[in-house]
């Protein structure tokens, strides 16, 4: 069994920030199931799993952010999260290089050289599973499977096909204002997770 690659971590790995981060953009899906073959569909489209930004209700996902990783992130409106969340997933090599070199402000040169030195190859290791990434979504499916709905909430059932190998995630979405979005960006995250 091959480990879940890199894809499914940056694709949806936001969840590291937002483990409970609601939905809310001008997707307006009328069932559950409506929204995820959407998502899906968009991720197929613009061969990108930056795609699954346009289903997040930002001023939600602020709300879920700790205060202690929005002090972290130097985020302190929905607007900045969702630009933070757009490099992440657009560009994770860029946005952890501009996210290092800031943080090496007021550290001594000794120090700089040698956290330099160790971006370099975590860096390194985040272009070539972009890499792996893009390929791998030449070769993934998805399958929408059944939904459970209670209220405003709602389990979709999703089908993800990679070299042949079939794993079911379960997308929770919220019902706000009427449409149904994405309610937890973890699934497909788990690290340790074999496919």
């Amino acid at each position: 069994m091959k480990q879940i690659s890199k894809f499914w971590l940056v694709a949806i790995g936001l969840a590291f920030f937002f483990s409970t981060a609601c939905t809310g953009s001008p997707v307006a899906e009328a069932s559950p199931e409506s929204t995820v073959k959407s998502m899906v569909s968009d991720i197929k489209k613009e061969k990108s799993s930056a795609a699954v930004l346009k289903y997040i209700h930002w001023p939600s996902a602020f709300e879920s952010t700790s205060t202690e990783d929005r002090k972290m992130m130097n985020i302190n409106t929905p607007e900045d999260l969702k630009q933070y969340a757009s490099k992440m997933m657009k560009d994770p090599a860029k946005a952890m290089r501009e996210h290092m070199e800031s943080s090496l402000e007021g550290m001594p040169e000794s120090q700089k050289d040698m956290a330099r030195e160790t971006m370099s190859g975590m860096i390194a290791m985040m272009e070539e599973g972009q890499k792996e990434a893009a390929a791998e979504l030449e070769r993934t499916s998805f399958k929408v499977g059944d939904s459970k709905i209670d209220g405003d909430e709602a389990v979709v059932d999703l089908f993800i096909t990679v070299d042949g190998e079939t794993k079911k995630e379960e997308v929770n979405l919220k019902k706000i204002d009427g449409s149904w979005y994405m309610n937890d960006l973890a699934f497909g995250a788990d690290d340790n997770e074999e496919f």
